[in-house]
């Protein structure tokens, strides 16, 4: 092996949760032998780009969106998981590109289409929360409740 490397496209099949998902990324090789080589780097990019073709094709949240959505309420990742019903450890994993289980991104996406939905969930665990959090995810689920009723249309006001 040469200390001389480069860099070209690479197809490469990851399997992912039993599915097989093939991608092309940027991957090092050795000059002299063509052998493909260990990158951190680039076989973390590759690893990623694969993780976001199977959330695009099973319907998972990304981490950004799911960063989003804690950040949106305006609370901690502790808090947020406690509003799951999850580990802070879990919602770490998920918002640093993780995959969820199914059944948690399942609630994600509840969450996500219909934010109002968490209410029921807040109820149930508001008195683990300091009076500050639970003053951030009251006014956000006010301003949802606002939002929502701003979009009322009334048979009269519908009607020509």
């Amino acid at each position: 092996m040469s200390d001389k490397t480069y860099i070209k496209d690479y197809r490469q099949i990851f399997s992912i949760r039993g599915v097989d998902i093939c991608v092309t990324a940027p991957a090092k090789f050795d000059v002299a032998t063509d052998e493909l080589l260990y990158d951190k780097g680039l076989d973390d990019s590759a690893i990623e780009k694969a993780n976001d073709v199977y959330r695009d094709i099973k319907g998972y949240l990304s981490p950004s969106l799911i960063r989003e959505m804690r950040e949106r309420i305006g609370i901690s990742q502790r808090d947020f998981a406690t509003l799951m019903g999850w580990s802070q450890t879990t919602i770490v994993m998920y918002e640093g590109g993780s995959l969820p289980t199914n059944n948690n991104n399942n609630q994600l996406k509840i969450f996500y289409d219909n934010p109002l939905e968490m209410e029921q969930y807040y109820l149930n665990v508001q008195a683990s929360f300091s009076q500050k959090t639970r003053d951030k995810i009251e006014s956000y689920l006010k301003g949802l409740k606002g939002l929502a009723s701003e979009n009322v249309v009334t048979a009269e006001e519908g009607n020509c």
